[in-house]
C-alpha cells in the first residue's frame, strides 16, 4: 500500500481570541488607543509539508496592541495600528506634520522592536532632511519659503501619488 494514501492523520487548528483596549483622547484631534490580546492556537505539528503527522501544538502568544486617530480637519482622519502596520507607520509618519514624539510614545507602548524602530526612522527622518538639505544646497535662499511654508504639504501629495501609483499598478494591470 502507498504510505501517503494510506496515511490518516486527524487534527484541526483552533483559535481563541480575547483583547482589551484603552481609549485616550489627551486632545479634540487625536485618540491614542492601547490594549493587549491573547490569543490560544492549537495546530497540526506538521501542518506545512507532507506528509502530515498526528499530533497537535499549541501556543499563547500575548501581544501589545497600539493604535491612534488624528482629525486635523474635520474631514479627514489618519488612522494607524502598529500591530499590523509597524514599520509603514513610522516610516509614513516621518514625512509627514505629525509630532515625531507621538510614533515614539506609540511605538514604545506597542513593544515594536527597538533595532527596527530606529532603521526606520533613520531612513524616513534622513530622506526628509536630505530632502530639504538638497532643495536648499540647489536653490538655495529661493527655496527657503517654500520648505517652511508647503514642505509638508509636497510630502504628502508625493505620499498620496506613490499610494495611487501602487493602487493603480495592483488592479490596472
Amino acid at each position: 500500500m502507498d504510505p501517503i494514501r494510506g496515511q490518516n492523520a486527524q487534527s484541526d487548528f483552533e483559535r481563541l481570541g480575547a483583547y482589551a483596549y484603552y481609549h485616550w483622547q489627551p486632545v479634540n484631534s487625536l485618540a491614542l488607543i492601547g490594549g493587549v490580546a491573547y490569543d490560544r492556537i492549537t495546530f497540526p505539528l506538521n501542518h506545512r509539508f507532507a506528509p502530515v503527522s498526528g499530533g497537535e501544538d499549541t501556543r499563547d502568544p500575548v501581544g501589545p496592541k497600539a493604535g491612534l486617530v488624528w482629525s486635523p480637519f474635520g474631514s479627514t482622519t489618519v488612522r494607524a495600528a502598529y500591530a499590523k502596520w509597524g514599520q509603514w507607520i513610522i516610516l509614513f509618519q516621518g514625512l509627514t506634520p505629525i509630532p515625531y514624539k507621538i510614533v515614539t510614545i506609540a511605538t514604545g507602548f506597542a513593544g515594536f522592536p527597538f533595532a527596527t524602530f530606529v532603521l526606520m526612522s533613520a531612513i524616513t527622518r534622513g530622506f526628509r532632511y536630505f530632502t530639504e538639505a538638497s532643495l536648499l544646497y540647489v536653490f538655495g535662499n529661493q527655496i527657503r519659503g517654500f520648505i517652511e511654508k508647503r514642505f509638508s504639504l509636497a510630502l504628502w501629495v508625493s505620499f498620496a501619488a506613490v499610494i495611487f501609483g501602487f493602487v493603480l499598478a495592483r488592479y490596472a494591470f
